[in-house]
């Protein structure tokens, strides 16, 4: 239940598209951890964080975040990203963010624990969400997400994807090897769904 946020600056040319100057987007990957809270409610003060994001100059740029992926969402009996999301518009205007529908399955504490996205509807688009392997109580603990996204004004070729997924956690042979087993899916279901636009955002 650690929260653990991860940002970083990527050039547009990198990801998906070469046809003009290089632009710069903000991404951040949140363990918010509020699968464990009542109602999947964020922690008092997240919204404050959300800003301070924003504010932050990272190589000379200071920008409000443009992806958001998040892990240990509560959408299940929870509205953990909705809360989150609302917290964003707040702060930037009604409609600049949306956020993901799909969500993947769990069978290790939380079991409603899922990858969700938040991202600036002004500079991309959510084309497409899959879920990636079959929960166990023993095999592969949680689903990941593979998201396609798209850049506002831009094509199908432009496409790229992200890949989101919260591992399991601790030592011990059994966490071991369950984390393992989530490895093997996604590398297997990757080899017939290949890109060469893609990310991993996961804790």
């Amino acid at each position: 239940m650690i929260r653990r946020v991860s940002l970083f600056i990527a050039a547009a040319t990198a990801l998906a598209w070469n046809s003009v100057a290089p632009a710069q987007i903000r991404i951040a990957a949140y363990n918010t951890a509020t699968a464990f809270e009542t109602n999947g409610n964020p922690r008092p003060g997240l919204q404050t964080v959300l800003q301070g994001i924003g504010n932050e100059s990272v190589n000379g740029v200071a920008k409000r975040i443009d992806l958001m992926f998040l892990t240990e969402q509560n959408n299940s009996t929870g509205t953990s990203t909705t809360q989150i999301l609302s917290m964003m518009n707040n702060l930037y205007g009604a409609g600049t963010y949306a956020k993901s529908s799909l969500i993947a399955n769990s069978t290790t504490p939380p079991t409603i624990d899922s990858p969700a996205l938040v991202y600036d509807t002004s500079k991309f688009t959510l084309v497409n969400e899959t879920a990636i392997g079959t929960v166990s109580g023993s095999g592969m603990p949680r689903q990941e997400i593979r998201y396609q996204l798209r850049p506002v004004g831009y094509g199908p070729n432009s496409d790229f994807y992200v890949y989101t997924v919260h591992y399991k956690a601790s030592g011990g042979a059994d966490n071991i090897n369950r984390r393992n087993l989530s490895c093997r899916s996604r590398a297997i279901w990757r080899l017939s769904n290949t890109s060469s636009r893609s990310l991993r955002c996961m804790d």
